[in-house]
């Protein structure tokens, strides 16, 4: 392990993260495919820009309701509430799709899932690392660990042009729901045994607010952190 400077005692930190890594990254390579190449067919092309700019809005709400449910939950408990959350939108659309109900509807809403999907499981990703490694040890095994994601995209790159001749598209959409299902037992149930000592069922932000009182609508617009990125989502929105 000294190719990637791994130090004595991290060993348990960088599997619990790592696979972490890997189920995160999991169900995105299905949901984008079926997302995007149903959109296409039901919408085509030419309604991308309005798909991903109405999506920019709901996604950077939703990023202010996940800051609510860490603050009242805490990062665990929110963690699995956010890929179970994900799990049953995708149960629904495989419903709908199977049924052919509301097909253009879902085919939109699709999108916007994948969008939201990419986001908020990346806050729950680098959220829970940022609790684990210190910042020494971040700026060492930060890329090591996060490389997990892309291994799922590489191997879903090669395995789906073969699965989408043997399976509907809905089919498709199992795999996204296993592997929401599999980053929820991991965060919820695997990561707190394996670093038991890393006090992960905490909330970051009550911490951050101890001793004085909740943020509320209007602290979060004054909010430093949140302004910028508030202004580059406006601008994504402007830009499509």
């Amino acid at each position: 392990m000294r190719f990637v400077d791994v130090r004595s005692g991290e060993e348990r930190a960088i599997l619990a993260c790592g696979l972490y890594s890997v189920a995160v990254g999991f169900p995105r390579a299905f949901t984008f495919t079926v997302a995007n190449t149903t959109f296409v067919e039901v919408w085509g092309s030419d309604a991308l820009p309005w798909v991903y700019g109405v999506g920019a809005i709901i996604v950077a709400g939703l990023g202010l309701v996940y800051v609510h449910l860490v603050r009242r939950l805490g990062l665990m408990a929110t963690s699995v509430l956010t890929f179970g959350a994900f799990a049953a939108l995708l149960s629904a659309a495989i419903a709908t799709l199977h049924l052919g109900w509301g097909v253009a509807p879902v085919a939109f809403g699709l999108v916007v899932v994948t969008e939201a999907e990419f986001t908020l499981t990346n806050l729950s990703f680098w959220n829970v690392t940022n609790r684990v490694f210190t910042v020494r040890q971040a700026a060492r095994l930060f890329s090591f660990v996060s490389a997990g994601q892309s291994l799922p995209a590489i191997v879903g790159g090669c395995a789906i042009p073969w699965l989408v001749t043997r399976v509907p598209l809905e089919g498709l959409l199992l795999g996204s729901i296993l592997g929401h299902w599999a980053a929820a037992l991991w965060v919820g149930l695997a990561i707190p045994r394996l670093l038991p000592g890393v006090g992960l069922s905490s909330s970051p932000v009550r911490e951050a607010e101890a001793g004085r009182r909740g943020l509320g609508l209007s602290g979060l617009i004054q909010d430093r952190y949140l302004q910028p990125v508030a202004a580059l989502l406006c601008l994504q929105v402007f830009v499509f």
